[in-house]
């Protein structure tokens, strides 16, 4: 996604979409919310995102990646389905997916991993720096 953005982007704004490239690998498939289809006021299909207690609330950031589907830059194919909104909500329901091992403290939930046994130790949190960005669009 991002070596397609690069260029229709604003230079000062790469860092960023980097940076939020380098979150979603980190998390992987097993770090991203499922959803249950739902249907809103008006009929139309909206996905109910299910909530992952353990890992960082990052709703702010994902609604900035799939707000890009939006934009007229080029990068999405209009062919095939259409994009179908995500309500992110405290009110959904709660995914039973485990914690993905391995990733780096700032990815975690701090209030869940002081819940956990010895300290989340199980979690194998990687001692790696990785500095949060407080991202806004």
């Amino acid at each position: 996604m991002l070596q397609c953005m690069i260029d229709d982007i604003a230079t000062d704004d790469v860092p960023v979409y980097e940076w939020l490239q380098d979150v979603v690998t980190r998390l992987g498939n097993d770090g991203m919310s499922s959803d249950e289809s739902d249907v809103d006021e008006w009929g139309r299909t909206v996905y109910a995102v299910k909530q992952l207690p353990w890992r960082r609330n990052i709703d702010k950031e994902l609604d900035i990646i799939d707000s890009l589907r939006t934009q007229e830059l080029g990068i999405f194919t209009m062919r095939g389905s259409k994009g179908v909104e995500r309500k992110r909500d405290i009110n959904n329901p709660v995914s039973t997916r485990n914690p993905v091992l391995g990733l780096p403290k700032a990815l975690y939930n701090e209030d869940w991993v002081r819940r956990q046994p010895h300290g989340g130790r199980k979690l194998r949190i990687a001692t790696e720096e990785f500095h949060w960005m407080n991202v806004y669009s």
